[in-house]
């Protein structure tokens, strides 16, 4: 039973085609290759559950070890951002700009940046806006019976292993 999902469906295809040839009877030698050719799905369904099962074991292991090396180095940025600023409040109780150690040079960097006091008397010039299509108006309008210009409602088949 080494066929390929593939080459069942094929099968499968080449004996509906074949019944039809035959005015729709099904001839003993038709019924026959049917139920083989459906044992065969069924065993190769079965195979390829068992895959999809373990891979999704996989996918959740994965996720968990992200999740662990996320919080990890987050752990970690906190660290680092909580002694670089120890060492600025330091610094700036100290009145000093510079620190030189054998290995690093430690001073600061001046810059700028914008401090918004209150968005909603920013003019709308200076303001960037992204429309994006709201899926759920849409579907309900398209099911309600109204026409909206650059959408439709498509059907998916989403298989389902339970």
């Amino acid at each position: 039973m080494n066929k390929s999902l593939f080459n069942i469906t094929q099968e499968f295809k080449n004996l509906c085609a074949q019944l039809l040839d035959n005015s729709g009877e099904l001839t003993p030698e038709i019924q026959q290759a049917l139920k083989i050719n459906q044992s065969e799905l069924q065993a190769k369904s079965q195979g390829y559950v068992s895959i999809i099962k373990h891979i999704e074991m996989e996918e959740a292991a994965i996720d968990k070890e992200i999740k662990r090396l996320s919080d990890l180095k987050k752990n970690r940025v906190n660290a680092k951002e909580r002694l670089k600023e120890s060492l600025k409040s330091a610094m700036i109780h100290f009145d000093v700009t510079e620190i030189i150690t054998e290995t690093n040079k430690i001073n600061f960097r001046h810059s700028e940046s914008v401090e918004i006091l209150s968005e909603d008397i920013i003019p709308k010039e200076y303001k960037k806006t992204k429309l994006t299509p709201e899926k759920s108006k849409i579907k309900k309008a398209i099911k309600e019976g109204r026409f909206v210009p650059g959408a439709s409602l498509v059907e998916n088949k989403n298989i389902q292993i339970k």
